[in-house]
Order: C-alpha cells, then sequence, then structure tokens
C-alpha cells in the first residue's frame, strides 16, 4: 500500500473519529434547573465583568472605566444603565426558575460544634474566649484581635473600652510566653497617641484615615522574636501588627518576610501555607485592590508621558496604550498578588480546606467571568461543606449579606428556595453562634430575657463577655424603655453602669448621668447627671466608639443617633436647654458646647436632633444673644422629620408674623 492510499486512510479515519466526537459532543448547557441556571448566571458574567461587580451590584468607576473604555463621563453612565437594567432582567428570569423548581437548601447541621479542626481565630467568639481564660496563648493573642475587630467603625476608631480590653489580652498572651505578643503589646502602647492624631470626626461616624507610616518600631521590645514568629509563617502575629498599627502604613518588610516563609510552602504543597498565602492577600478590600491597580497603572511609564500631553488626548491615546497591551491591568504587581492568593485558596479548597473553601467563595467568584460546570458544582459544594462543619466565617459573611450583599449569597439565593436557606441559617445561630448575633437584630426588644433577679444577672454578664461592655451600654440606652420599669433589670443594669463610670468608662459615665437625670435606679440628680456627661466628654472626645442611639423626647420618642465622641455634649444640651434650674448648669458651657456641634449640622434626616438644640440654644439666647433669625435657620430643614424643630419654625414664624400684624 502506497504512501497516498495510507495518508487518505487516516484522513478518514481522522474524519470520522471527529465526526463521532462532535456528534457525541453535549451542548454547552445542560436542559435541567442547574444548567439553566449556569447559563443564565453566566450571561450576568459577560454582562458584568468580574472588575464591575461588588456582589448583585455594579461598580460604578467613571475615572477607571473612561480609561479602560475611551469612553467620555455621559457614554459610561448610559452604558452603566443599559448594563443594570439587562442584570435586571435576568436576574427575574433566574427568580422564574427558581420559584417554579422550588429546590430545598438542606444542611445536615451536626447537634454538637467541633471547633478542633479550625484556628483559635476562626472559631465563635465565645469558644476564643473560653480557651483564653483556660491560659491559651493563642486564644489571648486571637481576643486582641478579636476585640478590636469588634469595633463599629473598625481599625484605628477604638473605644476606650476597647483600647484597654486590647491591651488586657496582649499583656496576658505575654505572660503567658507567647512568641511576639511582648513586641505587639509595645507596639500598640506606641501606637495608641499616633492614632488619636489622625481621629476625625462627623456626625455619622467617627473616623480615622491612614495618614503616615508608623514611626520606628524596630527597637521595640522583643522585636527580634517577633521576626522569628514571620520566619516561621506566624500570620497571626502579623495580621494583629497591621491591625493595631491603627491609622499608619506598615513598612513593606515584615510582611514581604512572612510573603517569603509562605511562598516557600506552597511550593512544597503545604496546605497550611496555601491558607495562610490565601487570608494574608484577599481579606484586603475588593476595592483597595482596585486602587492599588489603579495606581500603578497611573505610574507606569506610557501613562506619565501620556499626562504631559494635552487633557483631551489622555482618555484617547489611554485606550490605545491599553489596547496595545503597554499598559495591562493583569501586569501590576496588586493584581498578580490578588491571583496568587486567589490560585493559593482554590487549590487548598480542592483539597479540602475549608479556609480555602471560604477564601474562593468570598474573593474567587468573582474573580471568573465563566462558570464551568465544575465552577459551578464547587460552589454549592463549598458552601454546604462550610455550613455542615459549622465554619463561622462563612455564617459572618452570609449575615452580612443581608445588608451588603455577596456574590455567593446573590447566586445561592437565586438557585434556592430562600425560605429553606433561611431555616438552616437560623439552625446555625442556635447550634454555632451562642448569643453572638443578639446586638445585630434592629427589631431586638430587651436585653436580657430571664424573669428573675439572678438569671438577669447572669445573662446579662454572657453579653458582656461575649459582645463588651460598649455594645451592652448602647442597647442599654436604645433599649431604656424596655428595662426602665423592673426592678431586677434596673439593679443589675444600674449597678454594672457604675462599676462601669468609677472605672473610668466614658461610655458608662454617659449612661449613668442619663440615669441620674431620669431618676432609674438611682435618685433623680441633675446635678449629677450634668457631672457625669462633663466627665464622659472630657474623656470621650480622644476616643472613636461608634454610635449612640437615645429616645429623643423632642422627636415623639423617636430614635436620634450621635457619635461617642459628640454624645456628652448632645445629652448636656438636652438637660441644660430642658431643665434651668439645678447645680452646675452653665449656660457659657451651652453655648461653647453648640458652637461645637455647628459644624456637625447638615441637611440630612440624622442631625434633626442637632439643629433643634442649636435652634434652641439662639432662640432663648442660652450663652448669647437671642437670634430667632439664625434660630429659624436651624429649625427650617425640610429633610430633618424632626418634629422640635417644625415646632420651633412654627413657633417663630408665628412670633414674627403677629408682631408684623400689631405693628
Amino acid at each position: 500500500m502506497n504512501k497516498k492510499v495510507w495518508i487518505s486512510i487516516a484522513a478518514v479515519l481522522l474524519a470520522a473519529v471527529a465526526g463521532w466526537f462532535l456528534w457525541l459532543s453535549p451542548p454547552e448547557y445542560g436542559d435541567n434547573y442547574s444548567e439553566q441556571q449556569r447559563k443564565l448566571w453566566n450571561e450576568r458574567r459577560a454582562l458584568l465583568p468580574w472588575d464591575w461587580m461588588d456582589g448583585n451590584r455594579i461598580v460604578f468607576d467613571p475615572a477607571y472605566l473612561q480609561f479602560m473604555t475611551g469612553l467620555d463621563w455621559k457614554e459610561v453612565d448610559q452604558l452603566r444603565s443599559q448594563k443594570e437594567e439587562q442584570n435586571e432582567q435576568l436576574v427575574s428570569a433566574q427568580n422564574v426558575l427558581r420559584d417554579q423548581e422550588k429546590l430545598i437548601f438542606q444542611g445536615n447541621l451536626p447537634a454538637q460544634p467541633d471547633f478542633t479542626s479550625l484556628p483559635v481565630d476562626l472559631v465563635p467568639f465565645w469558644e476564643c474566649l473560653r480557651r483564653a481564660r483556660n491560659g491559651d496563648a493563642d486564644a489571648c493573642m486571637a481576643m486582641a484581635w478579636r476585640v478590636g475587630e469588634n469595633s463599629v467603625l473598625g481599625i484605628g476608631v477604638w473605644s476606650w473600652r476597647e483600647v484597654r480590653d486590647v491591651d488586657y489580652w496582649l499583656n496576658k498572651a505575654t505572660d503567658l510566653g507567647r512568641p511576639g505578643a511582648l513586641f505587639l503589646k509595645h507596639f500598640f502602647q506606641m501606637m495608641q497617641p499616633e492614632s488619636r492624631k489622625a481621629l476625625s470626626l462627623d456626625e455619622y461616624a467617627t473616623s480615622a484615615s491612614r495618614s503616615a507610616t508608623c514611626p520606628d518600631y524596630t527597637g521595640l521590645p522583643g522585636y527580634e522574636e517577633f521576626e522569628d514568629c514571620l520566619r516561621k509563617g506566624d500570620l497571626m502575629a502579623f495580621r494583629l501588627m497591621s491591625f493595631v498599627s491603627g491609622t499608619h502604613d506598615l513598612p513593606p518588610g515584615e510582611r514581604a518576610l512572612l510573603m517569603e516563609t509562605l511562598r516557600n510552602g506552597v511550593k512544597a504543597g503545604d496546605v497550611a501555607a496555601m491558607e495562610k498565602m490565601a487570608q494574608l492577600i484577599c481579606t484586603r478590600e475588593t476595592r483597595r485592590r482596585r486602587s492599588d491597580v489603579w495606581k500603578e497603572m497611573q505610574a507606569s511609564f506610557w501613562y506619565e508621558m501620556i499626562q504631559k500631553l494635552p487633557r483631551s488626548m489622555h482618555l484617547p491615546l489611554g485606550k490605545r496604550v491599553v489596547q496595545m497591551g503597554l499598559i495591562n491591568p493583569a501586569d501590576t504587581v496588586a493584581d498578580r498578588e490578588w491571583r496568587e492568593g486567589l490560585d493559593c485558596a482554590r487549590v487548598a479548597a480542592r483539597r479540602g480546606s475549608l479556609i480555602g473553601m471560604d477564601c474562593w467563595l468570598a474573593n474567587g467568584l468573582a474573580s471568573v467571568d465563566y462558570y464551568t460546570k465544575e465552577d459551578w458544582e464547587e460552589v454549592f459544594r463549598f458552601h454546604r461543606t462550610l455550613w455542615e462543619s459549622g465554619y463561622v466565617p462563612a455564617f459572618d459573611r452570609w449575615e452580612s449579606g443581608k445588608w451588603s450583599p455577596t456574590l455567593d449569597r446573590n447566586l445561592l439565593e437565586c438557585y434556592y428556595e430562600p425560605e429553606s436557606l433561611n431555616k438552616v441559617s437560623s439552625d446555625f445561630v442556635k447550634r454555632y453562634m451562642s448569643g453572638e448575633y443578639w446586638w445585630i437584630d434592629g427589631g431586638e426588644k430587651k436585653l436580657t430575657h430571664a424573669e428573675d433577679a439572678e438569671g438577669i444577672r447572669r445573662e446579662l454578664e454572657e453579653k458582656i463577655a461575649e459582645r463588651g461592655s460598649d455594645a451592652v451600654l448602647r442597647q442599654m440606652l436604645r433599649l431604656y424603655d424596655s428595662w426602665k420599669d423592673s426592678p431586677d433589670e434596673v439593679d443589675a443594669y444600674v449597678g454594672k453602669v457604675k462599676e462601669w463610670a468609677a472605672e473610668g468608662d466614658p461610655l458608662g459615665k454617659l449612661v449613668l448621668g442619663f440615669c441620674y437625670e431620669h431618676g432609674t435606679g438611682v435618685p433623680c440628680d441633675l446635678g449629677k447627671a450634668w457631672a457625669c456627661y462633663r466627665e464622659a466628654r472630657e474623656i470621650a472626645v480622644n476616643y472613636g466608639g461608634g454610635f449612640v442611639s437615645f429616645k429623643d423626647s423632642t422627636n415623639e420618642g423617636k430614635s436620634s443617633t450621635t457619635c461617642m465622641p459628640n454624645a456628652p455634649a448632645v445629652f448636656i444640651l438636652f438637660l441644660g436647654i430642658h431643665h434651668k434650674e439645678f447645680p452646675g448648669r452653665d449656660e457659657h458651657v451651652l453655648y461653647e458646647l453648640a458652637q461645637e456641634l455647628e459644624p456637625f449640622v447638615d441637611n440630612s434626616p440624622y442631625t434633626g436632633h442637632l439643629r433643634y438644640l442649636l435652634g434652641r440654644v439662639y432662640e432663648e439666647g442660652i450663652g448669647t444673644s437671642v437670634d430667632h433669625e439664625k434660630a429659624l435657620k436651624y429649625y427650617q430643614c425640610l429633610v430633618s422629620g424632626h418634629l422640635g424643630c417644625s415646632e420651633g419654625a412654627e413657633r417663630l414664624q408665628r412670633e414674627a408674623k403677629g408682631n408684623s400684624g400689631e405693628k
């Protein structure tokens, strides 16, 4: 048989084999429910690439999108609106399928939680606390991080109590001989005054911004031991250092040392090293990563050259250099590192790592533009495994997704019947979380639910242990009407408040002043209330502490909210305006406080109580001259919705009209 024949036969055979495989090749998507949902989701992913996505929403960054697309502002806005409309249509189609299928999510949760396989910083708060009290040095380190983590407003914005709790646990870890704790204790103490310098206030929050690099810390006691911890891959030590640095950025040296150790472990196939690498890299906020990528692109040679040309040429040339590959987001250090962390998470997840599974669901899903069948099945398998293993961080993300939707939560809610998901999540709380989420529920009507005095005290102590005194004190104010008439509750609560106030806690002094003002658990004494508020103010101005909500009697008893450093001034003004005669009252102090609060007033509904207080100060001339025009300016706010402001405005307008008519 000659060569040509062999070639012909081979060609025919290859064609037959190819035809066979093509004939057997299934369509890209199957006809079942899961495949149809995957198809719809992939259409959404094509519509919303990963760098546009944040949960279920398009992240609209006009400057970034202008640069990447070359479109102007109006065109970018039109594109966003178009994409959002198309996304809503696809979501509707997913929901129709889901409601037809009525697929029930069933999670087989163990009756008794087993946290032995989890690192101490990932177990429930109550379990970490139990271990720390029993002398677990790692748990003490974790408690120092978790106490501060519970801060309402985050890094560097700690309350008076949180600062002392972090210091307490670092001291205990040091006493137990935990490597790295000695340095971290001294580092935290060094950084506290530095962090306070960057503290800023508004009426909605207390905030702190990263403003500088940390002062030199290499001479602090225990630093060499801390470095040795990093060489051994001690992620907890580094994360705690980063955390207590507060408002300051760390130099790259320590992180680079840890990264080198972890990379060596990853190369050797160490799953634990993969977990730590994923945690280290992927805990950064998505938007901050996008910002880092953008900054690197702007710092490139080509972009700097473009900036020297006329402004009208920036966008068209920027688009061109991106299209040519001269500037590529994937080439930035930030993006390469992000991908490295995601790769570690996925490999670890496929080897059974709970940390890897959670990290991939939280971060990796958004990096995939197209879900293969394997990708799709892993989402559900990983999620069920995490819940059935009692992996608390995954549930934390699920709960936070109620207010800020996560991608994996949206995916599951468009696939499973929502009520079945809610049932399993409720069971998870009961079995694994103890009472950790008691404070999140804005509908909570009572601080404790026990009916006898001993039970109330025991439950109160549990709440304090689980969430700290700050959360309990804020709840006391917010839920004041639920306990003020119960003698047993009053005795238990006010007893603790007195203890905290005696320690110097400004929030404790604030609540104690509130008790004196209203005669709850103590004799009504407006002079003592004034003194408590003044003492609270002197301390609170140097700390964060989140929000304080209280019943505003001038606004039909509705809740008003102010940031903790401003709260004492607000309470002093309410006291001094509504009561004219009591020991210590000073109108000059009242006017000074009113002036301090003026910068925090805006036209939002959240500052109605401030507008009311300032209006009363100028209407009555408290510590200053009567100025009805200025008072009316504060009272009149169309969006405040504050009854006291409305009544004040009507009162002054009637008076002005009457005076005008008489003349």
